[in-house]
């Protein structure tokens, strides 16, 4: 575990994101404790998670009824203010319908429970191929290169080399998966499940060690400019 000098925790891909996007945001969030405000993308990418989630939970006769699920969509529309497809429902249905469900939301970890990992989707394809994928919510959609350069595929596939929950899966590919199809009628290139290679991931992970050995020296440097967009920007103005 981490010593930031307050409480040992877990270290993510999503904190290396944001220390390596701005330092100074990461000691307001995770060393300060104050929470980043919720916006309607995040609201957006919340109620597609409740989507799956619940969903899984109908094709496995979990649940009795799909009202649910209903709630979830109708959470979807409200949260970006616009009425999208009325298939949405019937197109996750589909996805789902070519994908064999494996497990939802399944957290891994390391040897050392130093570094962890939220899986959004683990799904068997009808060829007996393991996906582990991560849903996106954006309009550029993700490419193959897009996996190399911001690493969070990297970080998984690291992980699921060592953690017991995924030893079992052999030779895994990786997604993104971009939800933005299901609730829009813009034509969105999908992602295809791809192999990720092992040089790439241990240097991606060489690199977040690094940021972990700042982050215990305490070192949170200022990005040099103030991004209007960020939460905290008047904490750090008074930095």
């Amino acid at each position: 575990m981490i010593d930031t000098g307050k409480a040992k925790f877990s270290y993510s891909f999503s904190q290396d994101r944001m220390y390596r996007e701005c330092p100074m945001q990461y000691k307001f969030r995770y060393f300060d404790g104050i929470s980043t405000p919720s916006n309607t993308n995040l609201d957006l990418g919340n109620a597609v998670h409740k989507v799956c989630q619940e969903w899984n939970n109908f094709v496995q006769n979990k649940i009795v009824d799909d009202s649910d699920l209903a709630k979830a969509i109708n959470y979807i529309i409200a949260a970006k203010g616009n009425m999208y497809l009325s298939q949405l429902s019937d197109e996750l249905k589909q996805f789902f319908k070519l994908t064999m469900y494996r497990e939802h939301e399944c957290t891994i970890s390391d040897n050392s429970k130093e570094f962890t990992a939220r899986l959004d989707i683990i799904y068997t394809t009808t060829d007996d191929q393991t996906i582990i994928g991560d849903f996106k919510v954006t309009k550029h959609p993700k490419t193959v290169d897009s996996i190399y350069e911001e690493g969070q595929l990297l970080f998984y596939k690291w992980l699921c080399k060592q953690d017991q929950h995924t030893t079992g899966i052999e030779n895994p590919k990786f997604q993104y998966i971009n939800i933005l199809p299901y609730i829009s009628d813009r034509i969105v290139i999908p992602t295809l499940p791809v192999e990720i290679k092992d040089d790439k991931t241990t240097e991606f992970v060489d690199a977040v060690c690094e940021n972990v050995l700042k982050i215990n020296n305490h070192i949170f440097p200022k990005t040099g400019k103030y991004c209007r967009w960020c939460p905290y920007i008047k904490m750090c103005l008074h930095k």
